[in-house]
């Protein structure tokens, strides 16, 4: 059996989206499968020695040349790489499926004569570009956000054409429904891949006086901006920070900013609760759903497709998820009773 399978960044584990992905091939296909990857190798302006993954040596990969490379401007990028994009798989082989996910999955499909299936995986993939900074930033974002209107307006259109002509399979319930709403398309879901059993194999919590409030993320979306304001409130708590930016061990009071670790059992270790802050509509939660796996607790915003992430009550749920008091009150309740 032959699959294609395209996205950007499918060569790297940068995100979730790359994670799932690469599970979903290894539960799915073998070495008596022939499988097909495209993406782009070694981009400009990218740590990719640090993020590639390694995939069996039975897979075949191909490297897809995207001619213009602007991270600031993806929208830009997206229409500037528009045609050679479509036109590169309109030339591939179409006997059996294209897998495909992320801003260029909409021109795979369009350009692709065979069968596709469009893995929709966060709110980009819905054309809600919402504007999530604060203070100056926002403004600049406001002004980026200007600037790229008329080359979002092509990717809206593009989004719209290639859910209609592809099945479409949504990572939660939420993005299910919200893909009905915002286009009349039936669609099915698939929760992504997580390899438990893996994840829990030799795992060891810390003792408990080197374990405490656990964070991954680097960026406001995943919601680092709370971090220092609920740790202020919670002094005799040491928050762990795991930010993708970081190679070495820096503290700042009781927030101890951790060397990124690839491995979640060497990040869940220090944890005797998970917080996940996200102010952006998350599609899914995977590291809600590891930390719980390994019986640690998980505090949630109510954003998107996390709710459904968590089995236990709604006191995991934090409806008030901008206020950092409403976060410091509910982690202390949680920690004292758990």
């Amino acid at each position: 059996m032959r699959v294609n399978i395209f996205s950007k960044y499918l060569f790297y584990s940068v995100g979730g989206a790359e994670k799932s992905m690469q599970q979903y091939l290894n539960k799915n296909y073998d070495i008596n499968d022939e499988v097909v990857l495209y993406g782009a190798i070694n981009i400009k302006n990218f740590n990719s020695d640090k993020y590639k993954h390694n995939f069996p040596d039975y897979y075949k990969l191909v490297n897809v040349l995207f001619p213009f490379l602007l991270s600031r401007f993806p929208y830009v990028e997206y229409c500037l790489n528009r045609n050679s994009i479509k036109s590169y798989f309109s030339k591939i082989e179409s006997s059996e499926e294209l897998l495909t996910y992320g801003i260029y999955a909409p021109l795979a499909i369009i350009g692709y004569k065979g069968k596709s299936v469009f893995f929709l995986r966060s709110e980009t993939d819905l054309c809600i570009n919402n504007n999530y900074h604060i203070g100056f930033k926002k403004v600049l974002n406001s002004i980026y956000k200007l600037i790229e209107s008329p080359f979002f307006s092509f990717y809206k259109k593009d989004i719209y054409k290639a859910v209609q002509i592809s099945n479409v399979i949504c990572n939660s319930k939420w993005m299910q429904d919200q893909l009905l709403k915002r286009f009349e398309k039936i669609s099915k879901i698939e929760y992504p891949e997580i390899n438990l059993v893996e994840l829990k194999e030799g795992f060891k919590l810390l003792p408990k006086e080197k374990r405490g409030v656990v964070f991954i993320g680097d960026n406001i979306f995943k919601g680092s901006h709370l971090l220092p304001k609920i740790a202020n409130l919670l002094p005799s708590i040491t928050f762990f920070i795991f930010d993708r930016r970081m190679n070495k061990l820096k503290i700042n009071k009781n927030m101890h900013y951790m060397a990124w670790e690839s491995d979640p059992k060497k990040v869940y270790q220090y944890a005797d609760l998970v917080i996940v802050p996200s102010i952006w509509l998350e599609a899914f939660g995977r590291v809600s759903i590891e930390a719980q796996a390994l019986n640690i607790p998980v505090l949630v915003s109510n954003r998107g497709g996390l709710p459904e992430t968590i089995d236990h009550d709604s006191k995991y749920i934090i409806d008030d998820y901008k206020n950092p008091v409403e976060w410091a009150k509910r982690i202390e309740n949680i920690l004292a009773h758990d």
